[in-house]
């Protein structure tokens, strides 16, 4: 199953528990270099995770990848800049691993 696919299912997942969600689209493949160079001058960051979930008072980053997906170097780089600053970032592969997690963090 693709990325994209299980994103879609954990969004559905996420609008159904009434969770309130956003996306960090930084996947841009069919896009000019001066379309990423002006992207990134209006902030766009890779290697952000793909949703972030405000609750609690706080922001949750959730990291989409595929049962054999691995973090690129850049998304390592940006995920221990996140959890030094004190945000939680997991890597999620299903729903299921989506809905361990809301329990961990006391979201559901």
């Amino acid at each position: 199953m693709k990325e994209s696919t299980i994103q879609q299912q954990i969004c559905e997942y996420l609008s159904l528990l009434g969770i309130f969600y956003f996306s960090i689209p930084n996947e841009h493949y069919n896009i000019s270099h001066a379309q990423r160079t002006q992207l990134r001058k209006m902030g766009l960051l890779p290697g952000m995770p793909d949703i972030g979930i405000l609750e609690n008072n706080n922001i949750y980053f959730i990291e989409i990848k595929t049962d054999s997906g691995r973090l690129t170097a850049q998304q390592t780089v940006i995920h221990e800049i996140l959890k030094k600053r004190g945000y939680i970032v997991e890597v999620c592969r299903s729903v299921e691993d989506v809905a361990i997690f809301l329990k961990r963090w006391g979201i559901v």
